[in-house]
């Protein structure tokens, strides 16, 4: 009987370890090849690497039910907010301090930022079910490092090490998907986000039916009011599908789940706990969505932000269908990928 209940336990990690080395093992030899094809030396390439190696592992975290499970029945909150604002500031430290770039000021505003998110829930008080302006003071600080035009936050702290390497704010990007995960699934305690990697043949059905939705309505506006135009990148050989693929891949990982994470996981589940009609809850989270692109390529970009809350009414519909987060994913970056592969703005 105990080798039959401890199976179901170990095999969640099991799967967490076996996802994390296959990961580890394709960012080494990406990070091989990049190395080798702009002759970055090894003092730069092995730390960045390294960070990069670190921030991967830390974002598949929030993506598995059971590895969440395990930690909130491991750990109290105060614990698992220290160990978020640790995991979270280490990439930077690993590849800033080997490669000459480390700052003091960068390290006290990065450790700041994150703190102050890891250990809000902990130190102040929320309902359990519902949206709360203690809420709205989290998601409205992860955002604000997001939103073009805004700050130079993550620009400011993330110094590119080498010529071929300017810039390294990606860095901040994808901590900013498990700081907030992490902070809202396991110390805030939020239920039923939907949120995970996998896509269900179910997710993918949704998210392309939204996804042609969108663009019978939006398509036609967005051309009409002179937000897109025509203009497809040509096909020149077969890197073009690799092109494709990898942005798909890159998209639905960084963006995709991040952003549907925090404008539908999160504040249309919680405005629809609150008791909100869903229909309300997915307008007031378009709307959201809409305003946190206004920034983008000059400030406020009134186009961008209304087809961006008219694509989160889309996303949030995939979203609500079975409530998952990968199904408003799909639609979100198959949006993305037409618009950067076939349109202009």
């Amino acid at each position: 009987m105990k080798e039959t209940n401890q199976l179901p336990n170990r095999s969640p990690l099991r799967a967490f370890s076996l996802t994390s080395l296959l990961l580890g093992i394709i960012l080494i030899m990406g990070a091989f090849l990049y190395a080798t094809r702009y002759e970055i030396p090894l003092q730069v390439a092995i730390p960045v690497a390294l960070a990069f190696l670190l921030e991967a592992l830390i974002y598949l975290v929030p993506g598995f039910p059971e590895v969440l499970s395990y930690l909130r029945k491991s750990f109290p909150k105060n614990k698992i907010a220290s160990m978020v604002l640790m995991v979270s500031i280490a990439p930077y430290l690993i590849y800033s301090i080997p490669t000459g770039v480390f700052s003091l000021v960068a390290a006290v505003k990065l450790t700041l930022f994150c703190g102050f998110i890891a250990w809000w829930f902990v130190l102040v008080k929320s309902p359990e079910k519902g949206l709360s302006l203690s809420d709205l003071v989290v998601l409205a600080v992860l955002a604000y490092p997001m939103i073009s035009g805004m700050t130079t936050l993550f620009r400011d702290i993330y110094i590119g090490p080498h010529s071929a390497i300017p810039r390294l704010d990606i860095l901040g990007k994808l901590m900013l998907i498990p700081l907030g995960a992490i902070t809202f699934l396991l110390i805030r305690g939020v239920s039923a986000t939907g949120f995970r990697f996998k896509i269900s043949p179910v997710d993918l059905k949704i998210g392309i039916q939204n996804y042609i939705f969108f663009l019978v309505v939006g398509l036609p506006i967005a051309l009409g009011i002179g937000f897109i135009r025509w203009s497809p990148i040509p096909i020149d050989d077969w890197t073009y599908l690799l092109s494709v693929l990898g942005n798909i891949l890159g998209i639905y990982l960084v963006v995709g789940l991040g952003e549907e994470l925090y404008f539908r996981g999160l504040i249309q589940n919680l405005l629809t706990q609150r008791g909100l009609p869903l229909w309300v809850s997915q307008l007031i989270s378009s709307i959201l969505f809409g305003a946190a692109h206004l920034g983008r390529r000059g400030f406020p970009n009134w186009k961008y932000g209304a087809i961006a809350a008219m694509a989160g009414w889309f996303y949030g519909r995939a979203y609500s269908t079975r409530n998952s987060v990968p199904a408003a994913a799909v639609t979100h970056t198959l949006v993305v990928v037409t618009w950067r592969y076939l349109f202009d703005n």
